[in-house]
């Protein structure tokens, strides 16, 4: 019921944690376009690319660290232009509590 009730507030996309599924899921991402492949380690929007075709994949699952790459665990989800993201959240240190709420844009990581 949950997965029916955000569908249309959500991205299409799939976490993948294995070299052999990878290629499925690359291919059922990419009959609506650009996927953006994105490692779980990596933070601030780095280590992530934009693919286009299963050649473009397929060049990636070529490298000598895909295997790696996909154990360690990779999102794969349609690629977005030109977004805002929207946060809102909290963090806690030690006895304070910050909230906040902005806006988030993409910037060049000088």
């Amino acid at each position: 019921l949950f997965s029916e009730r955000i569908r249309n507030v959500v991205l299409d996309g799939l976490s993948v944690h294995a070299l052999a599924d990878a290629r499925p899921a690359a291919t059922h991402l990419l009959y609506t376009g650009p996927i953006r492949l994105k490692p779980v380690h990596a933070c601030a929007g780095r280590g992530q690319e934009v693919i286009r075709s299963l050649d473009e994949f397929d060049a990636i699952l070529a490298r000598p660290d895909a295997a790696q790459l996909f154990s360690d665990g990779v999102v794969l989800e349609q690629d977005l232009r030109d977004v805002v993201t929207h946060s809102v959240g909290q963090s806690f240190i030690g006895d304070h509590v910050i909230s906040y709420c902005g806006d988030q844009y993409l910037t060049r990581d000088g």
